[in-house]
């Protein structure tokens, strides 16, 4: 849910409020996407992970890139309220567990359920970016990405 939508049904974040989000690099979100866009049908129907090979992934993503649809993973403006600042804080997805134990943790809640691994398939993590990202391809990324990458803390591969 957006940040704004949380604001017109609840009024202003004060600070007895803690407003979290969880984001991926831009990139892995990139990879993520084009896999989901290539396998999710199968999964839906068999529960098998979802699995492409190297060159589906590579050609998916170019046209992902190609038709603007990598802007579908932008989620910056989810996180700003009504005049453009950014109250949110931020996890990590591939350091999701650690980072609801420390917020449980600060918010003193001790007993809470824990988060399943869903939609298992091919991992973002173990692909080097440049086995499926062209020169010109991550160029494109880092400028569309440009504010994520700075606010998330990722390093930009050029």
């Amino acid at each position: 849910m957006a940040l704004t939508e949380v604001l017109n049904l609840f009024g202003e974040i004060t600070e007895e409020w803690f407003v979290f989000a969880v984001e991926r690099c831009p990139y892995n979100k990139i990879i993520s996407m084009a896999n989901m866009l290539l396998g999710f049908k199968q999964y839906q129907q068999s529960g098998k992970a979802m699995e492409s090979d190297i060159d589906k992934l590579k050609s998916k993503i170019s046209e992902i890139i190609e038709n603007k649809k990598i802007e579908n993973v932008k989620n910056i403006e989810l996180y700003k309220d009504h005049e453009g600042h950014i109250k949110t804080h931020f996890l990590r997805f591939e350091n999701l567990h650690e980072d609801i134990e420390k917020i449980m943790t600060r918010l003193h809640i001790t007993e809470y359920p824990k988060i399943p691994h869903l939609k298992k398939g091919i991992s973002s993590n173990n692909i080097e970016l440049f086995d499926v990202f062209s020169k010109d391809q991550l160029i494109i990324i880092n400028d569309i990405f440009q504010e994520e990458f700075d606010l998330y803390g990722y390093e930009m591969v050029s």
